[in-house]
């Protein structure tokens, strides 16, 4: 499932913008974690997706959508 995920990442960060690339990223790499719920994975990919806005646009500064084009 991690390589689902980073595959998942590479295809949408073009047309889906970050949140949505960074946030099926960490979806799909929790599965192949053991969470005991549902409230804990959902929780899990905020976070990630959270820290991937920070990381990659505020920090690095890099030109990337943070939302899908159809949104902005």
């Amino acid at each position: 499932m991690l390589l689902a995920g980073i595959l998942a990442f590479s295809l949408l960060i073009s047309p889906g913008g970050l949140i949505l690339a960074a946030g099926s990223c960490a979806m799909l790499g929790s599965f192949s974690a053991p969470f005991p719920s549902t409230k804990k994975r959902i929780a899990t990919v905020a976070v990630i997706t959270l820290l991937a806005v920070l990381v990659f646009k505020l920090l690095l500064k890099l030109n990337l959508n943070v939302w899908p084009a159809w949104i902005s």
